[in-house]
């Protein structure tokens, strides 16, 4: 298992915050666009296995650490991969025993292409 973390709930709910939870900031997006499925996805996920409060920044840093810890104690460290975007191929390579790509790790959807997808910036 993958669990994929940032280095500090702080540094996690930044880049929530100026990304998908603005969305819900925003206005309701008019009838038929094509996020509508997606953004009752996103709320209903977060909803249910996250926090109803997901707009709070206690509340979401909170159920953040706290999921994280949970799957650090349910999932047993020989099945547990707990990364970080920065630390690259290697450690997804070494638990999958698979040969590191010679290609930099990807890194895409960064918080300013999301923001101007959405035409925010």
């Amino acid at each position: 298992m993958l669990l994929s973390t940032r280095e500090s709930s702080e540094s996690w709910w930044r880049s929530a915050d100026r990304t998908i939870l603005e969305v819900f900031r925003n206005e309701p997006a008019p009838e038929g666009q094509v996020y509508d499925p997606w953004r009752k996805m996103v709320a209903d996920l977060f909803q249910k296995c996250f926090v109803s409060e997901f707009l709070d920044e206690d509340a979401a840093k909170a159920a953040y650490e706290e999921h994280n810890e949970d799957v650090r104690n349910t999932i047993g460290t020989d099945r547990l991969v707990d990364w970080q975007p920065g630390d690259g191929w290697e450690p997804i390579c070494a638990a999958l025993d698979v040969p590191v790509p010679d290609e930099p790790f990807p890194h895409t959807n960064t918080t300013g292409e999301f923001r101007s997808r959405a035409g925010w910036d």
